[in-house]
């Protein structure tokens, strides 16, 4: 294309399109733009190259038409240049703008469209190969938008844009590239996928962009859990500070970093959220990491060593239902901000728990073939405790059990009972807090006297593994029921081979395991009733 030299000429003749934010001849005024309109024809690649250079200042580009308004004043201008139509920066992927700042192409969404037959497929969205998108400006089709392809033989005028008190360049960030924004404005567009909300970003009356407010956005956690990408850019930590290539940190005594979480799992189904991640020291750290929760303390671990570091939130205790804010907190007695003691954290996770997850979590590794957790009845808190004629009665069950069920031998009403599948309308409930990550929690019911139909049998008298209880000749009512706790709890499994690499006889024999994972153990003759254990 011979003519593509000319117009770059052409064009050099303005030093700049604006002066003090006026639009200089050839350049026209439009709402909030400079247009310049040029009547060469060029390909779409050709004439995004002619607009970036057509500003000495470099603040012109191939035009954006963000409204409807936009878009009849650069019909009117390009009409009357006599353009049947002409190249726009539109692509498959946005406005394509150019960036001077970091000097590369960004791609802004569209906020506003208009295409001819009034769809993407219609205007020719859904063909191979139709890259650009350039306005028809004759006939039905007056300043509808088409897709076209961006080879040699098609070629149309273009319209070159500088904004005016327009924020229009630095639109990318390390997430998301914004909207052009008008002076004294503020952007809002939603938080990138796996966040949950709405992030803003101001553009001051220097037409700069200012950093995005990011600490809206909600990173979202489910049952396949949320691995950390923020160490990088500490995207939605309060604290920019505290982020270091690829790790968190340095926290020294007296700092703290804290993000919000979204659990995008039922609270029912998903009681718990896991915290996990890695604490290393250094120059000799030996102090406290805290993590809080909406300004409640979870968990507390010292340490002066590299450390796993993890909690179990219980949702309701913390009326963390949905939405929480995790807070990190560093503290080592005597020191401050300003030491050079200090740790990092690097792979930080989080994951919705259920029950079993929970239970999985905090199993204990010498659990052989035996249960070590039981649920322990609190005799102290159970008991007709008031006028009101509920029977309380109170348990707690180590959080290494898992599949709860309660039930009265005989009941004849399901809510005085429990299952998971019938937790919302159950009697009993639990607020899932322990002392520690892996402790035992309190669980606990009110019952109504006549609520237990078919559960209790009188009797004349009982033994409560003391002394006989009776009713003194006809004085008193006695009452007896069962209640059975049962749950599951996961063991560790032998291996096979375990029974050789012990020494043990040879005649040592398999038997097959009652664990979930089914595997085999073995019983050695030379010690009846006992396992093999490494």
């Amino acid at each position: 294309m011979y003519l593509l030299p000319f117009v770059l000429i052409l064009l050099g003749a303005n030093a700049s399109g604006t002066q003090q934010g006026v639009c200089v001849l050839p350049w026209r005024k439009g709402s909030s733009s400079c247009y310049l309109v040029n009547t060469t024809a060029v390909t779409r690649d050709e004439a995004f190259e002619s607009c970036k250079s057509a500003d000495s200042q470099g603040a012109s580009s191939l035009v954006v038409i963000e409204t409807s308004g936009e878009n009849d004043i650069v019909g009117v201008l390009a009409d009357n240049e006599g353009m049947t139509a002409f190249w726009t920066s539109g692509t498959r992927n946005g406005w394509e703008a150019w960036d001077s700042t970091t000097s590369q192409s960004v791609f802004i969404d569209y906020s506003y469209e208009n295409w001819l037959g009034g769809s993407r497929d219609s205007a020719g969205w859904s063909s191979t190969g139709k890259n650009g998108m350039y306005v028809d400006t004759q006939g039905v089709n007056s300043r509808y938008w088409t897709m076209q392809h961006t080879t040699a033989e098609y070629v149309y005028g273009f319209v070159c844009e500088i904004p005016l008190d327009t924020c229009y360049t630095d639109l990318a960030t390390t997430r998301d590239t914004w909207q052009r924004t008008n002076v004294d404005e503020t952007a809002s567009m939603e938080c990138p996928a796996g966040y949950e909300g709405d992030q803003t970003r101001y553009c001051n009356a220097l037409a700069v962009f200012q950093d995005p407010y990011t600490l809206n956005c909600s990173a979202v956690v489910d049952s396949d859990g949320w691995t950390d990408d923020t160490a990088s850019d500490g995207f939605g930590w309060s604290d920019g500070n505290l982020i270091d290539s690829d790790r968190h940190g340095p926290f020294r005594s007296g700092s703290s970093n804290e993000k919000k979480f979204y659990v995008n799992a039922s609270e029912v189904d998903y009681p718990y959220v896991l915290i996990r991640f890695t604490a290393t020291p250094e120059n000799g750290w030996d102090g406290d990491v805290t993590i809080s929760i909406d300004g409640v303390d979870l968990s507390t671990t010292t340490f002066s060593e590299t450390t796993s570091v993890s909690a179990i939130l219980p949702r309701e205790a913390f009326s963390a239902e949905e939405e929480f804010t995790l807070e990190i907190t560093a503290t080592m007695t005597g020191e401050d901000q300003t030491s050079t003691k200090q740790f990092y954290i690097t792979d930080l996770y989080l994951e919705a728990f259920n029950r079993q997850d929970m239970s999985e979590e905090c199993y204990r590794k010498n659990a052989f073939n035996e249960s070590t957790g039981y649920p322990v009845f609190e005799q102290a808190s159970s008991g007709f405790l008031n006028t009101d004629d509920d029977l309380t009665i109170e348990f707690t069950i180590p959080r290494q059990l898992y599949d709860v069920v309660i039930a009265f031998e005989g009941q004849q009403n399901a809510q005085v009972g429990y299952t998971d599948a019938s937790a919302s309308t159950s009697l009993w409930a639990s607020d899932r807090t322990t002392t520690g990550k892996c402790g035992s929690e309190t669980w606990s019911a009110a019952i109504p006297w006549t609520d237990l139909t078919g559960a209790f049998t009188s009797v004349e008298s009982f033994n409560d593994g003391t002394q006989v209880q009776d009713n003194s000749g006809g004085s008193y009512y006695v009452f007896t029921a069962v209640l059975n706790i049962q749950a599951t709890e996961k063991n560790g499994c032998l291996q096979p081979n375990h029974c050789s690499r012990m020494g043990a006889a040879p005649n040592c024999h398999l038997a097959i395991s009652f664990c979930p994972e089914v595997v085999a153990r073995c019983r050695c003759p030379d010690f009846p009733g006992r396992l093999c254990v490494l």
